[in-house]
């Protein structure tokens, strides 16, 4: 698998790699690189973290003018892609007309090359993007044991050699697909362990939009498809802008629909308020702060709660314990797990120990 990426107006090739197809327990490659972009139409960070067979590349731009990426992908491929913030859209070649991506989905496709221009357009908002590349036999691979592909139309698709395009499998982005998009980016391991860790996030992402794409909505009486549409475009300003609490009254002018229809509406189809789904992603982003040891008062500034005191009060009523005491928490049930594995090591090399001796006086 072969993948080019350059910045057209600059004239900058980003990332230009040549990929095995194949994964193996201890990869040939494995790097992680982020470029600071300064360009006069681009202002941000490209970061790439490619391995045998897998390829993520994630975009963060403050866009000044029109620019265009230029992709070349060769090999049979599966293309992930999420555009989280911002404005991008793609001409292909041997195309006259570009295609408009929307912010906040995740599409699938497959192919077995891809020559894009991709426009990016100036706008209020910052550039993110995150793609994933994979090659088919990776994939394949990846996935051949895992029982619920029998009925994933995606999985299917590939397996019998039919390329499936983007905007035919997508699910809309959520706090938990988000996660293991940064949980990929991130992994902090190396050698065989960090190979591990790869192949199993890669596989709960698959598993987990697989079980998103399976949950039909049903629409609620008289609720019509446009009404639908400005719902889950509600949740998904939500999923990114949970730390400025926007009132209904600026929710439902953003997206056209009047507010009794927009708190309903929202509740009857996610089971859930408007307010209680913003509590939700703002406790679990404060969590997995703390727990990467950022102080209470930045969480509380960073997640836009006017006082620290306020931000501990809700905190303790979502979880039940106070910020200081969940790390704690943590620390502890990490601390078990290792008390555990050292006594299971140190009765298992007892045993070991003593199965050798007996073997050896009776030898």
């Amino acid at each position: 698998m072969f993948i080019n990426v350059k910045l057209k107006e600059a004239n900058q090739t980003v990332v230009e790699i040549d990929l095995l197809d194949h994964n193996s327990e201890v990869p040939s490659l494995v790097n992680k690189k982020s470029e600071i972009i300064n360009y006069k139409l681009l202002d941000g960070k490209y970061f790439a973290y490619y391995t045998d067979g897998f390829c993520i590349l994630r975009c963060n731009y403050e866009v000044a003018q029109k620019c265009t990426d230029i992709i070349f992908i060769k090999g049979d491929y599966i293309h992930i892609s999420l555009l989280a913030s911002g404005s991008f859209r793609v001409l292909r070649k041997g195309c006259n007309e570009y295609l408009d991506i929307k912010t906040g989905t995740i599409q699938f496709a497959h192919f077995d090359e891809h020559d894009v221009e991709m426009e990016m357009s100036a706008v209020d908002e910052k550039l993110h993007y995150t793609r994933i590349f994979l090659s088919k036999m990776f994939y394949l691979e990846l996935l051949k044991n895992e029982n619920w592909t029998k009925n994933d139309f995606f999985y299917n698709e590939v397996k019998n050699h039919r390329h499936v395009d983007f905007g035919v499998v997508k699910t809309s982005m959520n706090y938990r697909i988000v996660e293991l998009l940064n949980q990929i980016a991130e992994n902090a391991y190396e050698g065989s362990l960090g190979n591990y860790y790869l192949l199993s996030k890669l596989k709960e992402l698959f598993l987990m939009t697989h079980i998103f794409r399976s949950e039909t909505i049903t629409l609620p009486n008289a609720m019509k498809s446009d009404e639908l549409e400005k719902l889950e475009a509600v949740k998904v300003y939500l999923e990114k802008h949970y730390d400025q609490t926007p009132t209904i009254k600026q929710l439902s002018r953003i997206v056209l629909l009047n507010e009794f229809k927009l708190k309903n509406g929202f509740k009857e189809l996610y089971n859930c308020t408007i307010h209680s789904y913003i509590t939700e992603l703002r406790m679990n982003n404060a969590r997995k702060m703390l727990l990467e040891e950022i102080s209470v008062n930045e969480v509380s500034l960073l997640l836009g709660y006017k006082s620290v005191s306020h931000f501990i009060a809700s905190f303790r009523k979502y979880f039940g314990v106070t910020p200081k005491q969940i790390v704690l928490t943590d620390l502890l049930n990490d601390g078990k797990t290792k008390a555990i594995c050292f006594f299971t090591s140190f009765f298992y090399n007892i045993l070991e120990t003593g199965i050798n001796q007996f073997f050896a006086s009776i030898g």
